[in-house]
């Protein structure tokens, strides 16, 4: 397996942050969407997933490679999930007026991942490109809201919830997907990148776009495992 790992550290090229209790929404640069792309070179009979979609950017980018490859994009089949239901619609209608093969799901790709062989197992697919929002706090949704002793929500200082919860040990992953570790409740990095893994076909390739703590800060057991097993990595850091 090949695992292509697209570091940064500009706002510019992530994905949806969260400010306060908002979710914004920022984009992924039409130069490193390419490049990703083109990297991972998809081809007609491909299963491109992308688990944050946005507006549908990078499956479109799929799509025009193999067009320019081959011709047209017949056998490319398109998959995709978003959150927030505005953009998941934009997404779908992308890929509409694109006459493209594809289906765009909405919901939280951790908590309800919606391609699924069965209950308890994911769909795999061949390519997977990913530019997900970095540092999720309540990742798994197991958190409660930290109140003071008058009943009130106890915020940060950016006006997003305080949260407490249980321990690590007592949380069950349902679909099997946290096999390195599971991640601290407060960010979850390594949940999105545990997630691409298991949708992943035995010899299917990833392009990921991700915070540089990825690779320097926190979960060093998890980071080790994943270095060790998916050896052959490329890192990309745009300034």
């Amino acid at each position: 397996m090949f695992w292509a790992m697209l570091m940064n550290t500009s706002s510019k090229v992530r994905g949806r942050k969260q400010k306060g209790a908002q979710w914004q929404d920022s984009f992924t640069p039409s130069e490193i969407v390419e490049l990703m792309v083109r990297y991972l070179n998809p081809k007609k009979g491909n299963k491109v997933y992308d688990p944050t979609c946005g507006s549908g950017g990078f499956l479109i980018k799929a799509a025009d490679h193999v067009i320019e490859m081959e011709g047209d994009a017949k056998g490319l089949r398109l998959f995709g999930q978003e959150t927030v239901w505005t953009t998941w619609a934009i997404a779908t209608m992308n890929i509409m007026l694109h006459g493209l093969e594809g289906e765009i799901q909405q919901g939280d790709t951790l908590i309800n991942p919606r391609f699924r062989k069965s209950d308890s197992e994911l769909d795999t697919f061949d390519i997977v490109l990913a530019n997900f929002p970095f540092s999720v706090e309540n990742w798994a949704g197991n958190g409660t809201q930290k109140k003071d002793k008058k009943g009130k929500s106890v915020l940060n200082n950016d006006g997003s919830p305080k949260y407490e919860y249980p321990a690590k040990e007592s949380y069950v992953d349902p679909f099997n997907r946290l096999i390195y570790g599971t991640p601290n409740f407060t960010n979850g990095d390594f949940a999105f990148l545990q997630h691409i893994i298991a949708s992943l076909e035995p010899d299917g390739v990833a392009g990921v776009v991700c915070p540089n703590g990825v690779l320097f800060k926190g979960q060093p057991e998890t980071r080790k495992c994943i270095l060790w097993q998916y050896h052959s990595w490329s890192y990309y850091f745009f300034q």
